[in-house]
């Protein structure tokens, strides 16, 4: 789970991994802020989501869980692309943690 000043950490995919077109599944550790379910996203070569899911700890707030979640995507060409995981803001809108990998997206 996550440990020091990072909230979120991805365990995979790890950076540069080849994810292809389908179901991806996303792994990794958080010590969140507050009892709302974190977002899983998938990020195209131009920052657009193309797959996204929402995955609820099974901890209180201020303690660290292990998460998994499988996200469905799909691209047409092979391109740069971005995994993140971000706890949002229960009250004022916005990202309170986020944490990102750069993967390469396979039809």
């Amino acid at each position: 789970a996550a440990r020091g000043s990072e909230k979120l950490i991805i365990v995979s995919p790890r950076p540069n991994a080849v994810l292809s077109s389908g179901t991806s599944t996303v792994l990794g550790g958080a010590g969140k802020d507050h009892d709302v379910p974190l977002t899983v996203d998938i990020l195209d070569r131009s920052g657009t989501s193309i797959g996204s899911a929402q995955v609820t700890l099974d901890s209180p707030p201020g303690t660290s869980a292990v998460f998994q979640v499988e996200v469905e995507f799909r691209v047409d060409r092979a391109q740069p692309g971005r995994v993140t995981v971000s706890e949002p803001s229960p009250g004022i809108p916005g990202t309170v943690h986020l944490s990102s990998v750069d993967v390469l997206l396979q039809p």
